[in-house]
């Protein structure tokens, strides 16, 4: 990712992208001052801290951010509802404040800033040495432009697990396994999904094996083992603070959702309920026309990618589309699309000369998403 004397020039106009997108969310963030914020979702949710009214700080921590600056600051506890959220970014907060005044919605906005320019630039390694400069960097362009990638600039999970997932692939393709068994280890302590790129790893090292005998297999435990201890870890972890080591998932019964495993092994049920039965809203919870279009995009994605992606990526891409549709109520997928960045490689390498009709249908999608979402009403 670096020439002699500084940065690859195609990663420099990534990041330059990257920062002139912030730019923009934040602005767009602002200007939600002037508009009327959704009180009635504030109240009628979680927020901290508790009994605190809505001020300008409000409109940058919305939603799941509010869970995350709870756990930073009050640490998980039993049967409460924040524990189904997962610990590696409360973690992160809460060792980094001391640089950011003790205020963890300042340390949450500059780590969530920060991972997402690492991730952009693991993408942009991996893609260019793939496919070449100019797929790069329109990959990282229609990253930054679709329309929920602004969950990467605020305190959510999004750049994060973003980061480790394309670290992991990054420094399996350099062959640097220990930097890959470290992102392996860290990627199920930071949200469900964070398990199932095991399976895309594996593939990877299938697909890319060594000659050496014994090699593949030596590489697929060491690689298995940091998964398993990095889920270990969070067991543990729950055990020791809730007295229950599933009290991540336990404590999906405070959401309407209601994600959970037992509901793949019902695709038909899950189908009729989803399509068929439900009373369809336009963003709402459980029921949003958005985030089921985001879920028929992605399909396409997948049926366009069969044939341009490598299987590695493809198979991260299925895993990581469908387990998250398929075990709840399609609740946020618009965000969980973000993290399907195989499918961002697709349209760089099938639609370049489409590429500015892409950006200019998606980022004011975009600014409308922020806008909502940081006025309080339900996005992803």
């Amino acid at each position: 990712m670096t020439r002699k004397g500084g940065l690859d020039q195609g990663l420099k106009q990534v990041f330059q992208a990257a920062l002139l997108f912030k730019i923009g969310v934040f602005s767009t963030i602002l200007l939600g001052f002037f508009f009327p914020f959704q009180s009635a979702n504030f109240e009628a949710n979680f927020h901290f801290p508790p009994g605190a009214g809505p001020d300008w700080s409000t409109h940058f921590k919305t939603w799941d951010a509010q869970h995350y600056l709870f756990l930073a600051e009050e640490g998980y506890h039993p049967a409460q509802q924040s524990d189904a959220f997962y610990p590696l970014l409360p973690f992160l907060i809460r060792g980094f404040r001391f640089l950011f005044f003790q205020s963890g919605l300042l340390t949450g906005l500059f780590l969530s800033n920060f991972l997402s320019f690492a991730a952009l630039a693991y993408l942009y390694g991996l893609v260019k040495g793939k496919h070449g400069e100019k797929t790069a960097l329109l990959t990282c362009l229609f990253l930054m432009a679709f329309p929920t990638a602004f969950y990467m600039d605020l305190v959510y999970a999004e750049s994060l697990f973003l980061a480790l997932a394309l670290g992991l692939f990054y420094y399996l393709d350099q062959r640097k396994l220990p930097a890959a068994a470290v992102c392996a280890f860290l990627l199920p302590l930071t949200r469900p999904t964070g398990l199932l790129v095991w399976i895309a790893a594996l593939a990877f090292l299938y697909f890319n094996r060594k000659p050496e005998k014994g090699a593949p297999v030596r590489e697929a435990l060491a690689l298995s083992l940091a998964f398993a201890s990095g889920l270990g870890l969070g067991l543990a972890g729950m055990a020791f603070f809730t007295g229950d080591a599933l009290a991540e998932f336990h404590a999906q019964r405070f959401f309407m959702s209601g994600y959970g495993v037992g509901q793949l092994l019902h695709p038909l049920d899950w189908f009729r309920a989803n399509f068929i039965q439900v009373r369809y809203s336009w963003m709402g919870f459980g029921t949003g026309l958005l985030d089921r279009a985001f879920f028929v995009l992605s399909l396409a994605g997948l049926a366009l990618g069969y044939r341009l992606l490598e299987r590695p990526y493809f198979i991260y891409a299925v895993v990581l589309c469908l387990v998250p549709a398929l075990s709840g109520d399609l609740a946020s997928y618009c965000r969980y699309t973000v993290a399907l960045f195989p499918l961002f490689i697709v349209p760089a390498l099938r639609f370049q000369r489409h590429a500015r009709a892409i950006l200019a249908i998606s980022l004011p999608v975009q600014g409308a998403l922020v806008l909502a979402h940081s006025l309080n009403y339900w996005v992803g």
